[in-house]
């Protein structure tokens, strides 16, 4: 019976594990969950009716202010959110949202609805229904512009991506949504339009401060 050498065994091996395919990075810092960090937003709000068109402007604050295990074992993010009508005002308790971070995605409640924010890894190749989990209409995300440098309300960051939630316009249906998320940070812009014969809203978010 024929032996190997060590030495020949050891390139035998070496070889081997040079074709192994290396794991995916999940980029998941783009989804920070730390107790204490928050995002400062300037927001405008439109919203179209039959009667015409409102607008209004104010500021609002995420902040994550706690975990706890959900009846499911998930752990949970409670997001209290604040808001202002200036600058100069004081901020008060709007609501309470919650997100979720798990192994492949990040989920957030927002008025009891829930969506699926972003698919770990993040890929361009990822396509997902946002709308999985509540019971509005089938909205395919896809990721955009990923790890790339962007500058918004004069803020730097070096390392943002794009979720595009749909991009569709007809002569009856306005519907043009997208978040950025920054590395490390959270979602630092929003741009949601929803208009359908004429009626639906308007949201315009973009960070003004963020800190931990």
């Amino acid at each position: 019976m024929k032996y190997l050498s060590p030495i020949l065994l050891l390139i035998i091996i070496a070889s081997c594990k040079s074709k192994e395919t290396p794991p995916a990075e999940m980029f998941y810092s783009y989804a920070p969950n730390e107790i204490g960090s928050w995002i400062e937003y300037e927001v405008e709000e439109v919203f179209h009716s039959s009667l015409g068109k409102d607008t209004i402007h104010y500021f609002l604050i995420e902040k994550i202010t706690n975990d706890f295990i959900d009846n499911e074992g998930r752990l949970t993010l409670k997001i209290e959110r604040s808001w202002k009508d200036s600058l100069q005002g004081t901020y008060i308790t709007k609501d309470i949202w919650f997100g979720n971070k798990t192994k492949t995605t990040y989920e957030k409640v927002e008025e009891n609805q829930r969506f699926t924010k972003l698919i770990f890894p993040i890929s361009t190749s990822q396509k997902w229904d946002g709308n999985a989990f509540n019971n509005l209409t089938n909205w395919e995300y896809t990721y955009t512009d990923l790890h790339v440098e962007k500058t918004i309300n004069n803020l730097l960051f070096d390392s943002t991506i794009t979720v595009k939630q749909i991009d569709n316009i007809n002569p009856f249906q306005h519907q043009v949504a997208s978040e950025i998320f920054a590395n490390n940070i959270g979602m630092v812009h929003k741009e949601y339009i929803n208009i359908d014969n004429g009626e639906g809203n308007e949201i315009r978010m973009k960070v003004i401060a963020y800190g931990q």
